[in-house]
């Protein structure tokens, strides 16, 4: 993909500010989706340390392995995404642009009925967003707060739509804000690496 055309797909898209989503896309096109895959780890459950009986988390934690991502919409593998369920089966983390310098990571978890997802950013804050009402096979995390935001106004990701279509397949909506308002979507269509 030319420059030119990159630069146009960062700002509709608007995932890390320009410079940020231009280094990220360089990375990822040069070859980072090839990075040696992953197994993911499993929840390792000890006698007495069991994780509670089922939670809106499962359709979440029922992800775990590695996902190769289309967010350029041509059916091409662009990047590559692993989910890993840890703590005991209480969090589930997304690693994305996996093997590249822009890694990023987002862990999802339980907060009482809620499921909250914080987005470690490459742009270097981390929003933190809540989903009060999830459902079975889709989740809408909407802004709750962030770390290392000086204002609400600066660039940062704002909501995450999660439509788990089957155990397959997987659509990731991410919208971006900057100075308040909507600056941008990144949607990622994930299919689960098979072998």
């Amino acid at each position: 993909m030319r420059n030119d055309t990159r630069f146009g797909l960062a700002n509709r898209l608007g995932l890390l500010g320009a410079t940020l989503t231009i280094a990220a896309l360089a990375g990822c096109t040069s070859g980072g989706h090839k990075a040696a895959a992953q197994e993911p780890a499993k929840a390792e459950a000890k006698e007495g340390h069991a994780p509670a009986g089922p939670s809106a988390l499962d359709p979440i934690k029922a992800l775990a392995g590695t996902w190769e991502c289309d967010f350029e919409g041509d059916g091409k593998v662009d990047c590559t995404a692993i989910y890993r369920v840890s703590a005991n089966g209480h969090t589930v983390t997304e690693n994305l642009f996996v093997g590249t310098p822009h890694e990023m990571v987002t862990a999802f978890h339980m907060d009482g009925t809620a499921v909250m997802a914080t987005h470690y950013c490459a742009a270097g804050n981390q929003p933190r967003m809540r989903d009060a009402n999830p459902g079975k096979h889709s989740f809408m995390f909407d802004f709750v707060d962030a770390t290392n935001l000086k204002s609400p106004d600066d660039s940062h990701m704002h909501s995450l739509k999660m439509e788990i279509i089957d155990a397959d397949h997987l659509t990731n909506t991410w919208t971006s804000f900057d100075k308040g308002k909507p600056a941008g979507e990144a949607i990622f269509k994930l299919t689960r690496k098979k072998g």
